[in-house]
């Protein structure tokens, strides 16, 4: 293989990593969180961390910020469809859970290419993925009881 084609899978190694290690370092905070303070850091606090973790880990490793929030996406993906639920309700979360965190990754990425600044793409992830769980907690409700 040619030297870029090395740099290529080097980079793409480093974007999975950095999903993987976001999704992990975000469920141990996110679980000692709600453990801690309860469901209502679901709409607050969670948010904010996943954000945080995801966007810094890929601008500290240098790699581009869509394909990092991808791969977590992806992870929730997997775990909602590994959870117990029945599927009627694992199937359509996962799914969800991957489609929200490509839009955070879009719109943080997007705010970044726009402002030439990664830390205003990540407040544009932010304030959205905190309205996408506040409004996903009321609809959660309304349903379930």
């Amino acid at each position: 293989m040619r030297n870029e084609k090395w740099e290529d899978v080097r980079v793409m190694a480093r974007t999975i990593l950095a999903g993987l290690l976001a999704a992990g370092v975000a469920w141990a905070v996110n679980r000692w969180l709600v453990g801690t303070w309860g469901n209502r850091v679901i709409t607050g606090l969670v948010p904010l961390v996943e954000e945080v973790v995801k966007t810094g880990l890929a601008v500290g490793m240098g790699v581009n910020i869509l394909p990092v929030h991808t791969v977590f996406g992806a992870v929730e993906l997997v775990s909602d469809f590994a959870s117990p639920r029945p599927p009627a309700k694992s199937i359509p979360a996962g799914a969800l859970a991957l489609a929200g965190h490509l839009l955070f990754g879009y719109l943080t990425a997007a705010g970044y290419t726009a402002t030439g600044r990664w830390w205003w793409g990540l407040v544009a992830g932010i304030a959205v993925h905190l309205t996408w769980n506040t409004l996903a907690v009321k609809v959660s409700r309304r349903f379930s009881g």
